[in-house]
């Protein structure tokens, strides 16, 4: 019989400078009723919960970096994600991200090029048959990409 799981993931970062390179991360996981800190270093994580913060790390820096490619400087990012699975193969990643600036302001192109470079960052692309859709809101534009399926 096939188990459903679903699991939410949160991460938190301030950032450095123009190069958006991250200050500062908190990563947490919700368990039960609560969110739980996590240590992607701690050795009795499990592999495939360090996999699935991969996921949001990954398009976290390609979020970071494609905002800096166009000159937006970062001061914070707040990030959710949503991935369920059945008997641990990954189905769907729904994941949400909200950036304050510290510089630069955002035409609705940027925030769109930024979103689409995301969702095609390595750890997600080698997840070619898992639905993603992940939002972004930088500064005042909001976009969302979904993968189809």
């Amino acid at each position: 019989m096939e188990e459903e799981r679903r699991y939410h993931l949160r991460m938190s970062c301030t950032h450095l400078g123009a190069s958006n390179d991250i200050d500062k991360m908190q990563v947490e996981m919700l368990n039960d009723d609560s969110w739980v800190v996590v240590s992607l270093g701690d050795p009795n994580m499990s592999p495939f919960k360090i996999f699935m913060f991969s996921t949001l790390l990954c398009q976290n820096s390609y979020l970071y970096m494609n905002a800096s490619e166009r000159e937006l400087e970062l001061e914070s990012t707040v990030a959710t994600a949503e991935i369920r699975s059945v008997d641990f193969y990954i189905k769907e990643i729904v994941s949400e991200f909200t950036s304050t600036l510290r510089a630069g302001e955002p035409t609705e192109g940027d925030t769109s090029y930024v979103c689409e470079r995301m969702i095609k960052c390595p750890v997600t692309r080698n997840l070619e048959s898992v639905r993603k859709k992940t939002t972004l809101q930088l500064g005042p534009h909001r976009t969302f990409v979904d993968s189809g399926e």
